[in-house]
């Protein structure tokens, strides 16, 4: 099965009217595509029964298989929200189309085995493109695109980012956001998937750390936060220290400390084995 990659948008759009006229095609077609990946939905799943519980790699395959119902879920949403929304265009259309453009440029291809590969998949060359795009978004809208991170993080997630009115995030420190991320998600994937995880701190630009350190002293004046290489965060139920067990078990390498209700991680390499830097 091809890429579902059929969809396409102009770069920018000037006014509601040329987005009804650039995407009319797709308007006019949306009934075919529910139904195709209606289509495909069966097809993931007709594939993944025939995987064995007891193999090695079922924790992966479940893995893929739910990122992959995900991403086709969300984009039958899209199509259904944007064919409601052309009846009178206005500005969350735009933002739907963003949300769609965003979605296909991720890609998912299903070979004949049922296994996708592609960003949904955890493709890292195609994640890397995507923080481009996020960086592009920031940059021209002045807010941070609803996209999915990870399995259970957004980039629009509360906190993770530092407001927009303090600063926009430069492309390396998104970089480095995501790479921080990654071990958070990891963790949670892995022992605490039905757990709430909340994000507490993530990148902080150096206007908004200034700000907090006015009004709390524990605040670092060069933290990790400036640079997008921490993340404080906490998950429902676990303590801190266990939290802390866990990701030096699947090893991280980098500076970490428990708090009382949130546990610091961040990419300086540990010397000491934890991080003084809220």
């Amino acid at each position: 099965m091809k890429p579902l990659r059929k969809l396409s948008f102009q770069k920018s759009f000037s006014s509601a009217g040329q987005v009804k006229l650039n995407i009319e095609n797709t308007i006019d077609n949306a009934p075919n595509a529910i139904i195709l990946l209606n289509l495909m939905d069966n097809a993931y799943d007709k594939e993944f029964k025939k995987i064995n519980t007891t193999n090695e790699d079922y924790p992966q395959k479940l893995k893929e298989h739910t990122n992959l119902k995900e991403w086709n879920n969300k984009l039958k949403d899209l199509i259904m929200n944007l064919t409601y929304s052309m009846r009178s265009p206005n500005e969350s259309t735009l933002t739907i189309i963003e949300q769609l453009k965003s979605l296909l440029n991720q890609g998912i291809t299903v070979p004949e085995n049922g296994i996708p590969t592609g960003a949904a998949a955890g493709d890292g060359d195609k994640m890397v493109e995507m923080v481009k795009e996020v960086y592009d978004y920031i940059q021209e809208y002045d807010k941070v695109p609803h996209i999915k991170m990870y399995d259970d993080i957004w980039w629009d997630t509360q906190f993770l980012i530092s407001p927009l009115s303090y600063g926009k995030p430069t492309l390396e420190q998104l970089e480095n956001l995501y790479k921080i991320c990654g071990y958070a998600n990891k963790l949670h994937n892995t022992y605490y998937k039905d757990k709430k995880m909340t994000i507490h701190s993530g990148l902080r630009v150096k206007a908004y750390n200034e700000h907090l350190k006015k009004n709390n002293p524990n605040v670092a004046s060069n933290s990790s936060h400036i640079y997008g290489k921490a993340l404080d965060f906490d998950i429902e139920g676990v303590s801190t220290n266990e939290l802390r067990t866990k990701i030096v078990g699947q090893g991280f390498k980098g500076m970490k400390k428990s708090y009382s209700t949130w546990i610091h991680i961040d990419l300086r390499p540990s010397q000491r084995g934890y991080a003084n830097d809220w």
